[in-house]
């Protein structure tokens, strides 16, 4: 006797659609461009990463970036309310 398995597709985080995992790789692939030591805005970096970026999904992009800064993958520099960010 068989039995009918069903899989559920594990849901991957995104916004609007685009998988964080291809942003992450957008993010590192924008920052490999900068010249050492350049650092770029949370809002910058959100628009050119993120086709339909706003300053409310703020939250979502420094959430990514702190896990990226937790692997080691980038850094976060932080002067009063205002984040900048590079390669480490």
């Amino acid at each position: 006797m068989h039995t009918a398995r069903t899989t559920l597709a594990k849901r991957e985080p995104s916004l609007y659609g685009v998988p964080d995992r291809l942003t992450r790789g957008r993010i590192i692939n924008h920052l490999r461009a900068l010249k050492d030591g350049q650092t770029v805005s949370l809002e910058n970096l959100g628009t050119r990463v993120a086709p339909r970026f706003t300053q409310r999904n703020g939250a979502w992009l420094h959430r990514m970036l702190t896990k990226l800064e937790r692997d080691g993958l980038v850094r976060l520099h932080t002067r009063g309310a205002r984040t900048r960010v590079s390669l480490p």
